[in-house]
């Protein structure tokens, strides 16, 4: 080999040594920052980073946080905030070197992952960062941190609460992530106000949790730090041994949930216990340390708010606390005493009873100071503070002649407010003035906040979408001398005043009671139930569309403003509304409320309002004296006509209607609460009445119903003419019929028409009754996903003998008639009994659920693509119904040849019965037999199949005793012996005298599902093959 060839060797060889040098320094390098924002991150050199801050001059030391140092720096001419990652000093054990590195790279992957970056603007943005050197570089032009500016005198009021209201929003985005990051470590070191006073979380040393778990490289830095011991709760160290399981940790031990230190556990309540630390720091102007000096928050608070003095005493306590800020002006006394009450609730030691991060932003955004400067939610109205003097010049100085009514808690006034810029352009107002001498004594020492808070509620969001029913504000009074507010509400009258009025119609009335079922509909629905508490026509304003709108929410608690929100424990509600069982037992549920609307209803309809200087006149007491027996009394014409004897001159008074509401009133005010409908029910029946689907005051996406004449039903079915009977159901007959659109286009219809020879000695009203809550029921958005199955009523006759709907069906015949023909074929068989069973899972799935209690071939149709087709509800009880809606006079007890006949054991009703009459169909189809209620009882298909077969049976045995059902389709394409076999031991089963043995309504489907002829043909059955 010459010497060239092996200098040139060695040249070669040298240089893979340097690219693989190379190659392995840049590996090394992506080590250290394994993700990169989406825009890049600059990375810099030690030296590079050192020139950012001036080589870590003093000048711009910031602070330290217990795993890192934070300087003010400076790159090319904009201002930044850099971040130097450095070893826990809580202990010298060598993991801590690992735990800085992972903290820097997790930071990096937190900060970039594309769930976070720009997700809140409180959090730090990075734009660089050096891997040498482990130190990261924010965009962010810090004033100081938080820790400095607490003490801070220029740090005002407005800016505190300015930073607590976006740390709070800034936990509610951790703590809503599922799961939640919880932040473990958090005290004012950790978090920097930039120029603006806007909060920015820089230091994210020991998160834990979120969703993204490759991204956290340990579950906790260090198993010995458990988090700056300042920010924890008091309950979690033990004194007598001053018990902390690192002892070397020795920093501000005022921020830590020492309930942490008892049972090692990390949850979202930690992170609100740091929280009121804060809070209180933010708010006493002062900095807590040693958990055993008179520093320590908890001690501290605790010494300042003494627990046993009631928190309305505690105002002069909260004014000796807040004394640093007397003299800001954007400083209220009222909102000192609620955010100290907040923080006290962070910090209490058993943290099931702190609040959620969202509550507590609720209750911020509550704040006087927030309302005034807009700091909370951008998407409200301005409301704006008004004088005494202008106010007095809105109400014409609060003139009788201006006077609506007064309230529980003061008066209501019609007013006129200058509007834009053009003085004389005026609009309709409401004024509400709180009245000292209405007032609870008590109560006056929390009405300032009450008003705010009322005024925050009706801004809230969540709550906008009601403003029909619920007033909007546009403006405050909040002075010494006088305390309102100016609602932008045209008020026609008082709620109150307008029951007492003839020219207030029936469906005035009527729409009066829907919307305000409506709205407490969803006051019942929110997360955690909002409960009125002292619901009365004097605290409702009708608007000149005679829409209900609430004007009072002075005992409103529940939701975000939980259940402390009480005024006075001795208020009890408005007299005359006010739950008799409450008075007896005590305690708020939404059932309060819906006794209260009750005693609306029975005002609203009675034409009678509470005066309570006359306690028989209350309504409750008005209902019961004069409702002793209550259905029995309802059915006396004499009596039901007294009551109604006003709107009977009304165009629009319907007698059904009225026998409706004036039972559903009563179910209202029974004495046990768990009798009542909730207020989801009550509005469905509302829905359901005759007023409502002719209106269409209800849903108006639906379309309106047609009221046909009793002369019109008879002329679609050509005088109810034999060749258009279909049968006869429980409670009617069935025609079909003929009817013309406004083309003149014939369309094929069914009518069905309640006989009174069906019916028995069922009254009227029962008859007009169902009718209604079958339509409402097949008009519910609830049944959408099953159309095909339900009968579409497109309209009905108004008649009190012979009510009549018609629906859009044009059938093929009833069930009852096609089991008995040939060309009904297996699978179209077996697809009837799918969708039946599927029709039946919804109905018992449903919340409550629904039970038909009498199911029959007789009360389902078969359309022309084989679909059955459910029309008769007659006796359905729950679901939008109750369990408390009514069954005809006469003692019924299902469909014959369909009841269950264990029902006479119990006489009760639940859902497998359901499954017993859906297993006589089951036997019907597949043996060709149906129900004659001409024959003995023997000869139903029930007796027939029990006679014949018996437990134990094997396979082959089944095959003999069900030997003509494969005679019957043996020659059936879709028909499988296996499957025959099974669907007899399915429909035995659901016959089983045992309930205890009859298969759930999912079994029963699930079953179905897996024959071999819907395995095959399953596309023919025209519905997914899934529960």
């Amino acid at each position: 080999m010459s010497k060239t060839t092996a200098a040139e060797d060695n040249r070669t060889e040298k240089r893979c040594e340097e690219l693989d040098l190379k190659r392995a320094n840049r590996e090394a390098v992506a080590s250290q920052l394994p993700v990169f924002s989406p825009h890049g991150l600059r990375i810099f050199t030690s030296d590079e980073f050192g020139q950012l801050t001036d080589d870590y001059r003093h000048d711009n030391f910031l602070g330290e946080t217990q795993f890192a140092k934070l300087y003010r720096g400076k790159m090319e001419t904009c201002a930044v905030a850099v971040k130097i990652f450095t070893d826990s000093d809580s202990d010298s054990d060598s993991t801590t070197t690992k735990d800085k590195h992972s903290r820097y790279k997790d930071e990096i992957q937190l900060l970039t992952h594309p769930r976070i970056e720009g997700c809140h603007r409180s959090l730090a943005k990075l734009i660089g960062c050096c891997p040498e050197c482990l130190g990261v570089v924010y965009d962010a032009n810090p004033r100081d941190t938080l820790d400095n500016l607490i003490v801070s005198d220029n740090f005002t009021w407005l800016q505190r609460m300015k930073v607590a209201l976006q740390l709070a929003h800034l936990l509610v985005f951790f703590h809503d992530y599922d799961p939640p990051f919880i932040l473990c470590k958090l005290d004012a070191a950790q978090i920097m106000v930039d120029q603006d006073y806007d909060l920015v979380l820089f230091d994210f040393g020991m998160l834990v949790g979120g969703p993204f778990y490759n991204l956290i490289s340990r579950a906790i830095p260090n198993g010995k730090i458990h988090e700056r011991l300042g920010y924890r709760n008091l309950e979690l160290i033990k004194f007598d041994n001053a018990e902390i399981p690192n002892g070397k940790i020795n920093e501000h031990l005022g921020y830590v949930d020492l309930e942490l230190l008892k049972f090692a556990g990390w949850s979202v309540t930690h992170d609100v216990s740091s929280y009121g630390v804060i809070l209180l720091s933010l708010i006493a102007k002062r900095l807590f340390g040693f958990c055993w000096s008179e520093n320590f928050v908890t001690l501290w608070a605790k010494k300042e708010c003494r627990e046993k003095i009631p928190w309305t005493d505690r105002e002069r306590n909260a004014l000796n606390a807040h004394e640093i800020f007397k003299e800001d002006p954007d400083y209220d006394v009222h909102d000192a005493n609620k955010i100290m009450k907040l923080a006290m609730n962070c910090i209490e030691l058993l943290p099931k009873d702190r609040p959620t991060m969202k509550e507590m932003l609720e209750f911020l955004q509550a704040l006087r100071v927030v309302l005034l400067n807009g700091m909370g939610d951008t998407g409200k109205t301005e409301v704006f503070e008004i004088l005494p003097s202008q106010l007095r010049e809105i109400t014409g100085a609060f003139s009788f002649d201006n006077l609506l009514g007064g309230t529980q808690f003061g008066k209501l006034y019609r007013g006129r407010m200058s509007h834009g810029a053009n003085q004389n352009e005026a609009r309709a107002v409401t004024v509400k003035i709180w009245d000292d001498s209405i007032c609870d004594s008590a109560y006056q020492m929390e009405k300032w906040s009450k008003l705010i808070e009322e005024v925050y509620f009706l801004q809230h969001p969540r709550v906008n979408r009601h403003q029909l029913s619920l007033a909007k504000p546009i403006g405050y009074c909040r002075t010494n001398e006088l305390l309102g507010i100016v609602f932008d509400v045209n008020p026609r009258d008082s709620l109150h005043n307008l029951i007492l009025k003839d020219d207030f119609t029936w469906v005035q009335r009527i729409r009066v009671a829907l919307k305000l079922a409506h709205l407490l509909v969803f006051f019942h629905n929110y997360d955690s139930p909002f409960i009125v508490r002292n619901i009365s026509a004097a605290h409702f304003l009708v608007d000149q569309d005679y829409n209900p709108v609430l004007v009072d929410l002075g005992m409103l608690v529940g939701g975000f403003f939980g259940t402390s929100n009480s005024p006075n424990g001795k208020l009890h509600g408005a007299p005359g509304y006010i739950d008799l069982h409450y008075l007896t037992v005590g305690g708020w549920s939404i059932t309060r409320d819906v006794f209260s609307y009750g005693v609306l209803l029975l005002n609203l309809f009675s034409k009678s309002v509470v005066d309570i200087s006359k306690q028989e006149t209350c309504a409750a007491r008005w209902g019961k004296l004069r409702c002793k027996e209550e259905i029995h009394w309802l059915s006396n014409d004499k009596n039901f006509s007294r009551v109604n004897e006003i709107f009977k001159n009304d165009p629009d008074f319907s007698y059904f209607d009225a026998y409706k509401i004036m039972k559903l009133a009563l179910n209202c005010i029974v004495y046990v609460p768990e009798d009542r409908p909730t207020i989801k029910q009550i509005y469905e029946s509302l829905q359901a009445l005759y007023v409502v689907q002719r209106t269409g005051m209800g849903e108006p996406r639906k379309s309106l119903l047609r009221e046909f004449l009793p002369s019109q039903l008879s002329e679609f079915t050509r005088g109810y003419h034999i060749e258009n009977f279909l049968g006869n159901t429980q409670f009617a007959k069935l025609y079909r019929a003929r009817i013309s659109d406004d083309a003149d286009r014939i369309h094929a219809v069914t009518v069905k028409i309640w006989d009174e020879t069906l019916c028995g000695r069922a009254e009227p009203l029962d008859q007009w009754s169902k009718m209604m809550d079958e339509v409402h029921l097949l008009r519910h958005h609830s049944v959408n996903g099953h159309q095909q199955n339900f009968a579409k009523p497109i309209g009905y006759s108004h008649n009190c003998q012979r009510p009549g709907v018609v629906y859009d069906l044009n059938p093929r015949d009833t069930l009852t008639k096609e089991i008995l023909k040939d060309n009904f074929k297996w699978l179209q068989r077996i697809k009837v009994a799918l969708q039946l069973a599927r029709l039946l899972f919804f109905f018992h799935n449903y919340d409550p659920p629904y039970i038909l209690r009498n199911i029959s071939a007789d009360h389902i149709l078969i359309d022309k693509d084989y679909n059955p087709v459910l029309f008769d509800f007659g006796m359905m009880i729950g679901g939008l119904f109750g369990n408390a809606r009514d069954v005809p006079k006469q003692r019924v007890y299902g469909a014959d040849g369909y009841r269950d006949l264990s029902f006479w054991l119990d006489g009760q009703w639940f859902v497998k019965r359901d499954v017993f009459s859906f297993g006589v169909v089951l036997l019907s189809l597949f043996s060709k037999r149906v129900i004659d209620p001409t024959q003995p009882e023997e000869k139903f298909v029930v007796h027939w199949a029990k006679k014949n077969y018996r437990e134990g049976m094997t396979k082959e045995e089944i095959n003999k005793v069900f030997r003509h059902v494969h005679k019957n389709f043996k020659k059936d394409p879709g028909y499988t012996r296996d499957d025959g076999v099974r669907v007899a031991r399915l429909a035995l089963e659901c016959v089983e005298h045992d309930i205890h043995i009859r298969p759930r309504t999912q079994v029963v489907l699930h079953r179905l599902m897996d024959l071999d002829a819907v395995m095959r043909f399953g596309r023919e059955f025209g519905n997914s093959t899934s529960a």
